[in-house]
């Protein structure tokens, strides 16, 4: 529906020009292109309105009909139009335009209360049920069929929406057509006050006109938006401490969950930590926040139920801890050029390790119990002779075996320490 919008001020009396026609009136009102009619014209209060005719030569017959057939004025370009009628411009004995009018202060609602009622499944929906009375504004196309003008209320209220890093307000509007007593609506994240306004009619004229109000809704939806952060190790020899796909990593994996919930709605958190193989055998935490450390390898499910006066919301995120590797270098060069200056295994996902390091007669010049560390080629702060070193190494993974066992390597070998050229 197209529509030309005139307002007019009371007591400010002034022509516009809509295609065809002229209207001079006192008060607002609205021209509206509906089908099968050329005009439509809505006043708020037609009182001394006039609607002119301009589109032909002065010479011209101008004849204006009601839509029954009964001639309403001869001889004239400009009517004084009555509220719910339709007119018939006949030009030269030739049927040429058809309009209708309406006088909008004539059909004003009766708005009595609105209220919020609870849905069958309240925590999804809620129901607004709307005690009023409008009016219908009916009008006749060209063709005589009887046609409604729809009048379209707004019901407003504020929501909260997640937007990925934070809750933020959101201001909402349903446009809804009359009649209607009751419209269900998604149960809104905080508590909310609803407001029935309108019609757009009214809106566009300026019309001061009454709204309703329901008393403060207090809100029992919940739903939650459940993160993992994987904690940062700052170990360069660390293979894939964060993995490519999600929450995966080597492990040991510790990682930090936020609920990231609509509080204060939502009060009561159970977090379910499982492994996907078995669901039943699973760990239960009750805070807000955790930091959980995944100790074997394999394929997690962190589940989180959030819970409010009866509602219940549940989402999940899955954990993958890597299976362990560990590779020894043949080689190292300390030499201060910060390239390949310690003697460091790249490894993933161990559970324990131990790495002794001895010179060719046996003595144990370096030990460590962190696969982090490495050596630097020193003893007691004494740079250590080039030439090749003994090392043992002892771990054990976060994987377990066909037997389920851990994985355990035992690795064994030289290193050769390369001076060359010290910066």
């Amino acid at each position: 529906m197209k529509k030309t919008i005139v307002i007019l001020f009371l007591c400010a009396i002034c022509a516009v020009a809509n295609a065809q026609f002229i209207v001079n009136s006192p008060n607002p009102y609205l021209s509206e292109e509906v089908s099968d009619l050329d005009k439509l014209f809505l006043f708020n209060g037609i009182g001394s309105a006039e609607i002119s005719y301009i589109g032909t030569d002065p010479d011209s017959e101008i004849k204006w009909l009601k839509f029954d057939g009964t001639e309403y004025a001869s001889g004239t370009k400009t009517i004084s139009p009555e509220d719910n009628t339709g007119y018939i411009v006949e030009i030269n004995g030739v049927s040429s335009y058809w309009i209708w009018v309406i006088d909008y202060a004539n059909y004003s609602p009766t708005m009595n209360s609105l209220s919020v009622i609870e849905a069958d499944d309240k925590c999804d929906f809620v129901k607004l049920f709307i005690d009023w009375d409008v009016p219908e504004l009916r009008y006749k196309d060209k063709n005589g069929t009887a046609q409604r003008l729809e009048r379209q209320y707004t019901i407003a209220y504020t929501d909260k929406e997640w937007n990925s890093s934070e809750w933020n307000n959101k201001n909402v509007e349903i446009k809804k057509s009359a009649p209607f007593t009751e419209i269900p609506i998604t149960a809104p994240l905080c508590d909310t006050e609803f407001i029935l306004s309108g019609d757009q009619f009214a809106k566009e004229m300026n019309i001061k006109v009454d709204s309703l109000a329901a008393p403060l809704y207090k809100a029992i939806a919940v739903k939650a938006y459940p993160k993992g952060e994987i904690a940062e190790r700052d170990v360069k020899n660390e293979i894939e401490r964060k993995g490519t796909d999600g929450l995966s990593g080597s492990g040991p994996l510790i990682i930090d969950f936020t609920s990231n919930a609509n509080e204060p709605v939502a009060n009561f958190y159970e977090w379910f930590i499982y492994k996907t193989e078995t669901p039943a055998d699973y760990i239960r935490y009750t805070d807000r926040n955790l930091r959980y450390t995944f100790s074997n390898s394999g394929l997690y499910r962190v589940k989180l139920k959030v819970s409010s006066n009866g509602c219940n919301y549940t989402d999940s995120l899955n954990v993958k801890v890597l299976d362990s590797s560990l590779e020894v270098p043949n080689f190292f060069t300390p030499n201060g050029d910060g390239v390949n200056d310690e003697f460091k295994v790249a490894y993933k996902s161990l559970r324990k390790y131990h790495c002794w390091i001895y010179n060719r007669w046996g003595r144990l010049l370096f030990k460590s119990d962190d696969p982090a560390k490495g050596w630097d080629g020193t003893v007691n702060g004494n740079m250590s002779a080039p030439g090749a070193y003994y090392y043992i190494i002892e771990a054990e993974g976060t994987d377990l075996d066909e037997k389920g066992k851990p994985i355990v390597y035992k690795l064994s070998g030289d290193i050769n320490l390369l001076r060359g050229k010290t910066k």
